[in-house]
């Protein structure tokens, strides 16, 4: 219940090289960012269009809202609470 989730849109660190390079990279991040939103629409049930507006910023999630969002199947409890 402790634990905090973020999703995010992909990044690249250190934009150096040439105009070409940049564009491969970049190129590259868009395929990827289109990949991850596919996937993560399939496994919460939400729209690519909803996910791509939740990544476009970083977004945290508490455990419950993780849950909530469909990222996480259960949040555990502590054992201690269970041995009481």
């Amino acid at each position: 219940p402790n634990a905090r989730v973020l999703i995010h849109q992909p990044s690249m660190g250190g934009d150096r090289g040439t105009a070409t390079d940049l564009q491969i990279h970049a190129d590259e991040l868009l395929r990827i960012r289109t990949w991850m939103e596919e996937i993560l629409a399939s496994h919460t049930n939400r729209t690519a269009d909803q996910v791509r507006e939740d990544i476009d910023r970083d977004k945290f999630l508490s455990a419950a809202g993780a849950k909530e969002y469909g990222l996480v199947d259960e949040v555990l409890e502590s054992r201690k609470k269970d041995a009481e």
